[in-house]
């Protein structure tokens, strides 16, 4: 019967070294399954000076729980958004930002959409 600790691992000078590409690596955190997709969106937000703003979104990918996309504007955590899209339904239409990551394209943010306050019974 063999078993998992029988095996011998290979000598080190048999394990090829190569370059860790970390664009290559993702940190998948959410709990539901995500879904890819293209669409633009509109986000409306407020300043911290309360002042209105407008940024526009290409959706990366949305799930129950968040929604990843590139945005023109570096939004910082906690900002929250109302989001108005251009062609997909979504579960929900507001959210706050948990990160923002610039890149080449933009800048990617990662959003949890607000839940809704249950009434009491």
């Amino acid at each position: 019967m063999s078993s998992l600790h029988s095996h011998r691992p290979l000598p080190t000078s048999q394990i090829e070294a190569r370059p860790l590409n970390f664009e290559q690596l993702q940190l998948d955190r959410r709990r539901s399954p995500r879904k890819a997709c293209q669409e633009q969106a509109t986000a409306m937000f407020t300043h911290g000076d309360d002042r209105l703003g407008l940024a526009r979104l290409l959706l990366r990918d949305v799930s129950h729980t968040g929604l990843g996309c590139l945005c023109e504007k570096a939004l910082e955590p906690g900002t929250k958004l109302t989001l108005t899209t251009h062609g997909i339904p979504m579960p929900h239409k507001a959210g706050t930002v948990l990160r923002c990551t610039i890149t080449q394209e933009g800048f990617l943010l990662g959003l949890r959409w607000n839940r809704t306050p249950q009434p009491t019974r």
